[in-house]
């Protein structure tokens, strides 16, 4: 069995509980939108249109089944957007920690910009401080 339809009945019995075999519409249906979905951006509404014209199996599913399809796709998008997430978070750690400063120019400038930051944060509390100070004396 392709390890994408095994992956596919294992999120439909994660999001409902019931074990199906690899020849159900469902299966086939959602199948069908693990090649589709990036195409469309893993917009769920798209995802959805896209199927029930270019999926035959689509027409093929029941109530119940229906009412499974958007829980499951959901849970597929989900956990792809929360897999670029991640990806994303860890190609920016690595382009981060390969990232050398250029010349001593860059790192004094990264420097008086955060000094900068602090003075502006700094003002800004003191100013705070003496605001509730003043009410607090009347």
């Amino acid at each position: 069995m392709d390890n994408d339809i095994q992956n596919v009945i294992d999120d439909i019995y994660t999001v409902t509980k019931h074990r199906l075999e690899a020849n159900d519409p469902l299966v086939k249906v959602l199948y069908f939108s693990l090649f589709i979905a990036d195409k469309h951006q893993y917009i769920l509404a798209d995802i959805l249109k896209e199927i029930e014209r270019h999926c035959p199996e689509y027409t093929q599913l029941d109530n119940e089944r229906l009412s499974m399809l958007p829980d499951v796709l959901h849970m597929q998008i989900e956990r792809f957007n929360s897999n670029s997430v991640k990806f994303v978070e860890r190609k920016e750690l690595i382009n981060y920690s390969q990232k050398k400063p250029t010349n001593d120019l860059d790192l004094e400038e990264s420097h008086e910009s955060l000094i900068l930051e602090y003075v502006v944060l700094l003002t800004i509390l003191i100013g705070l401080a003496t605001i509730i100070e003043f009410y607090q004396k009347f």
